[in-house]
């Protein structure tokens, strides 16, 4: 089971997601950005290390809101969601991902969400204040 940890980084009340390159492993799929934790790190370092890989942004990772468990085929991954709060910065994908955006937490299309990432946008959902 591979450790992933993934960031839920809020500007005001919108959420940052991340497309994944066609090209790529669940390409076409959008995700909350993050990666593969390495040996020796802590969840929050890995994290920290991938936002900076992938998009050149440094964010201060905030609370985990939990975890989800999940197979795809033969691969199993333990995704970790941390809250962040968004310091204001350019983005810059470098490959992994070829878009993103900034949507409400609420207006996810989770048609094209990737299936590990639904349980932490319930988890989010079901922890902000009703509207």
């Amino acid at each position: 089971m591979l450790n992933v940890a993934c960031a839920l980084i809020f500007d005001g009340h919108k959420l940052l997601l991340t497309r994944r390159h066609p090209n790529s492993s669940q390409g076409g799929l959008w995700e909350f950005p993050g990666g593969k934790q390495e040996p020796g790190e802590s969840l929050q370092q890995a994290l920290a290390r991938e936002l900076m890989e992938e998009l050149t942004i440094t964010q201060a990772i905030g609370p985990s809101l939990g975890y989800n468990e999940h197979h795809y085929g033969s691969k199993g991954v333990r995704l970790h969601g941390f809250l962040c709060h968004w310091r204001p910065q350019p983005i810059k994908l470098t490959g992994s991902h070829d878009q993103w955006q900034w949507v409400a937490p609420r207006q996810v299309d989770t048609t094209t969400l990737a299936p590990a990432d639904l349980p932490l946008l319930d988890a989010l959902i079901n922890a902000l204040p009703q509207e």
